[in-house]
């Protein structure tokens, strides 16, 4: 049910600036700017992410859905419509696109990331086409310096940091079972960046070495 009804919950908090074609303001209280590339700017929506549910309604640390955003610079725009156009798709209402918003399942155990649906958005943040593409990334097989894996690597550093927060947009009240689950996933997390910290030291020395 978040998924279906989180455009409409979110993006009020975005507003367009009054100069045509300029780059909608997206408020940092909602959103977490992540990067900015040529082409687009990257965020992820703090104040909707939250965990997955077992089947008995327990919270599930160890999955992450997340809400992002990306806004387009002119080129970015006019190569979507291009592709678009390309493919023979419908350009109705791409006269006035201005980004994507999409939904990540991000499976913290696994290392995996799936695009489970992306929605192309015009200037008054309706949604011109949405998709399913069901796409499965293994975020260590990414390249270290990608945009997409540095942007994943953002939204777990930041979830590391707020579990307690993300939780309590998962449900409003913890059970002890819960608590107990976040408890071990926390121990899990620390334990997982120690683990970080002394492979890039590694790395570091290999480099220095080279």
């Amino acid at each position: 049910m978040k998924m279906k009804h989180w455009l409409a919950a979110v993006l009020p908090f975005m507003v367009l600036t009054a100069t045509a074609g300029a780059a909608p303001y997206v408020s940092s209280n909602i959103y977490e700017w992540v990067q900015s590339s040529a082409r687009a700017n990257y965020f992820f929506n703090k104040r909707v992410m939250h965990y997955g549910l077992t089947e008995d309604g327990a919270i599930d640390p160890n999955v992450l859905i997340v809400p992002t955003l990306q806004t387009y610079d002119d080129v970015a725009i006019a190569d979507v419509v291009a592709k678009r156009r390309w493919r023979g798709e419908s350009l109705a209402g791409y006269d006035n696109l201005v980004g994507e918003a999409a939904y990540l399942r991000i499976d913290l155990a696994a290392g995996t990331s799936t695009l489970e649906r992306a929605d192309d958005l015009d200037s008054t943040w309706s949604t011109l086409t949405t998709t399913f593409p069901q796409r499965v990334t293994i975020i260590k097989e990414l390249p270290e310096k990608s945009l997409e894996r540095k942007f994943l690597e953002a939204v777990l550093v930041y979830e590391h940091g707020h579990c307690m927060e993300i939780a309590a947009q998962t449900k409003k009240v913890l059970t002890a079972d819960d608590l107990k689950r976040l408890e071990e996933h926390e121990r899990g997390a620390l334990a997982a960046g120690a683990g970080a910290v002394k492979e890039k030291a590694r790395k570091d020395d290999v480099a220095a070495a080279d």
